[in-house]
């Protein structure tokens, strides 16, 4: 629609939140499409290094590589946060697209800070949500996000619960 209407677009969040990790498929993709600008949101100057070694390299994209998209799409899916934030403020002053990380966050946190201090405190603050609604009508990927709050903060609840017991276990055992 938009070369339709001679008009450009902004690819934001083209990393997909910071969940696709390989960079180099990720703009291979959109450099296929001419009239697409990202906006990748680097945080590191090694990012932006990463990023002008792909722009130099080969544009193409290999069997190897569209394999790995097709795994990804799945991986991923649709139902996730893009943590563009657009959804506050919350009302409960639940820091939304924190909790809604939590998928990933409890793959690549430990337990020890997982379930211990700012985590700790925002899965807490995340049980008071009021249901409103105002954060889903605001998210431009129409995600379930009060449905989403409530199962992250129950999973992270569960497993907080496991974890002090298995520890409490361990420490009753001579």
């Amino acid at each position: 629609m938009a070369r339709e209407h001679d008009v450009g677009f902004i690819a934001m969040k083209s990393l997909a939140g910071g969940r696709i990790s390989n960079a180099k498929i990720a703009f291979k993709y959109f450099m296929q499409l001419p009239d697409v600008v990202l906006i990748p949101g680097i945080q590191k100057v090694q990012e932006i290094e990463e990023i002008v070694q792909i722009l130099e390299g080969p544009r193409t994209i290999t069997k190897t590589e569209q394999k790995e998209m097709q795994r990804l799409r799945q991986k991923l899916g649709t139902k996730f946060c893009h943590r563009c934030d657009y959804c506050q403020p919350c009302t409960a002053e639940i820091p939304i697209s924190f909790v809604l990380d939590y998928p990933a966050l409890k793959v690549t946190q430990s337990p020890e800070s997982l379930f211990a201090g700012h985590f700790k405190s925002t899965y807490g603050k995340s049980a008071s949500c009021t249901q409103c609604g105002e954060c889903e009508e605001r998210c431009p990927f129409g995600l379930p996000i009060k449905e989403m709050v409530e199962e992250y903060a129950m999973s992270y609840q569960m497993i907080r619960r496991t974890i002090s017991r298995r520890r409490l276990q361990d420490r009753q055992q001579p």
